[in-house]
């Protein structure tokens, strides 16, 4: 049986894909995709796709490089300068929950020492004090941890941002098709993001050939993407992201 026999297989394609069936086919066959993973793959290309294709309204521009990142560092600086607030605030909070389970532990047994350092609580007892915990900090953790999570999304988004450099202007679309393409193949699919070409430019590793492939339903020129595809990675490494 082959493996990768998607004759049967329901690719749901919608009136506006550009991966057609042939297409599809030749990708899965080639880069040996599981079947599991088929329906995610396409739908990130075509997502990908769809951004490459957009326009601005008549009359409407696109904001300069420099805008753009210094819009993203305004972010980034005010969510860094947020967590570190909030990480002071966590140990205040620690504190005086600390000194607030004390009391607790107290009234909740007012024998001599109540229950603080006994090994000997019971099941009601241990459900109270694990009780007192969540609502007193399990909302500001999770808090804390939302913001984290918010701040490095920002650091990585402005990292992956094309550098501004005077002279002609970088294709935007094109380098944002990249990366779409690089979280696909890594997140998705689990594969080393690398560029290898022959001495004619034509890609000879897997994930160059990728590329190359997916370029045709979309408006990227295939020698463009893996001269850009070089300058993505090159970055990446830089800022040591994925």
């Amino acid at each position: 049986m082959d493996e990768y026999d998607y004759s049967d297989f329901d690719w749901d394609i919608q009136p506006n894909d550009v991966y057609d069936i042939v297409l599809r086919d030749k990708i899965v066959r080639e880069f040996k995709i599981e079947k599991s993973l088929a329906l995610e793959c396409f739908s990130h290309l075509e997502s990908a796709a769809l951004f490459s294709t957009l326009q601005h309204p008549t009359g409407m521009k696109y904001p300069s490089e420099k805008v753009v990142r210094e819009t993203w560092a305004a972010v980034s600086d005010r969510a860094t300068s947020l967590l570190s607030e909030m990480t002071k605030a966590g140990d205040v909070l620690q504190g005086s929950i600390a000194m607030e389970l004390g009391s607790f532990l107290i009234e909740v047994d007012d024998s001599d020492g109540g229950l603080i350092g006994r090994d000997d609580r019971t099941a009601e007892e241990d459900s109270q004090v694990e009780a007192f915990f969540d609502s007193h900090y399990s909302h500001a953790a999770s808090l804390v941890a939302a913001v984290e999570e918010f701040t490095r999304l920002a650091n990585e988004f402005l990292e992956t941002l094309p550098e501004s450099r005077r002279g002609p202007k970088a294709n935007q679309k094109l380098w944002y098709w990249l990366q779409d393409l690089k979280r696909l193949w890594e997140d998705v699919l689990g594969r080393k993001y690398t560029r290898d070409v022959d001495d004619s430019g034509e890609p000879i590793s897997e994930a160059a050939r990728f590329v190359a492939i997916a370029c045709e339903p979309t408006p990227h020129e295939k020698t463009a993407a893996l001269n850009m595809m070089k300058k993505v990675i090159s970055r990446a490494r830089e800022i040591n992201i994925h």
